[in-house]
């Protein structure tokens, strides 16, 4: 489900969804206030939206670890963001989303730790 999510999410940003727009705006401004603009968000949310995607099909294509451990990170910020624009009354929203890094973390974890099989030797 994880690069699904991200492949939606990545269309979403890269579509400039107005929801997405307002994390970065108002996050910007409860903790920095650098005058993000709404073009700026928009700009960011295109490369963010193309990242997006190009990893959700890193990850089903080539099984990219990197792309897994960029899935947990993105996952986790974009899950925390919630809380970054609203405020700690957002824990709920939060802790719904946190599975968008908790999968890809989980998917990480299973491709570190399976061992690869050892190839027969010849007898001969």
């Amino acid at each position: 489900m994880a690069p699904f999510t991200f492949a939606a999410h990545g269309y979403k940003a890269f579509e400039c969804y107005a929801p997405f727009t307002d994390l970065i705006l108002l996050s910007d401004m409860q903790w920095s206030d650098s005058g993000c603009t709404q073009t700026t968000a928009e700009q960011l949310l295109v490369a963010i939206g193309i990242a997006d995607i190009v990893v959700a099909f890193a990850l089903l294509l080539i099984r990219s670890r990197w792309a897994a451990f960029y899935m947990v990170v993105w996952g986790s910020v974009t899950a925390a963001s919630r809380m970054t624009a609203f405020g700690f009354d957002a824990w709920p929203e939060t802790l719904i989303r946190i599975a968008n890094g908790g999968v890809p973390l989980a998917i990480l974890i299973y491709w570190m730790t399976i061992r690869k099989p050892v190839a027969p030797t010849s007898s001969s």
